[in-house]
């Protein structure tokens, strides 16, 4: 009876196991097709250099000092650039929706 419940136990953890995991793949796919979607509307906006600043912030979640040092600002200056890449965004992508 002891070997029984083991194996229960076991066959238990393993199917808990097995749900967890297909959740986490349905989750992982769901971040991705998110990161998609974001990278597709970032797109949209014309200049690059505000395209890296968002993709930067949005896609690659750099802080704004780690922004402002990848592309060679000062802080200051890539505060400006996000306003216009905010406003271009919104121009371009959330206007014409």
């Amino acid at each position: 009876k002891v070997q029984t419940s083991q194996v229960n136990t076991s066959e238990r953890m393993m199917l808990k196991y097995a749900e967890l995991t297909a959740q986490i793949d349905r989750r992982i796919d769901a971040l991705i097709d998110t990161k998609a979607e974001i990278l597709a509307a970032i797109n949209r906006v014309e200049d690059a250099t505000l395209r890296a600043l968002l993709v930067n912030r949005y896609v690659n979640l750099m802080r704004w000092e780690q922004v402002a040092i990848s592309m060679n600002y000062n802080y200051p200056w890539t505060m400006e650039l996000h306003r216009r890449a905010l406003s271009a965004f919104y121009n371009k992508i959330l206007k014409h929706t």
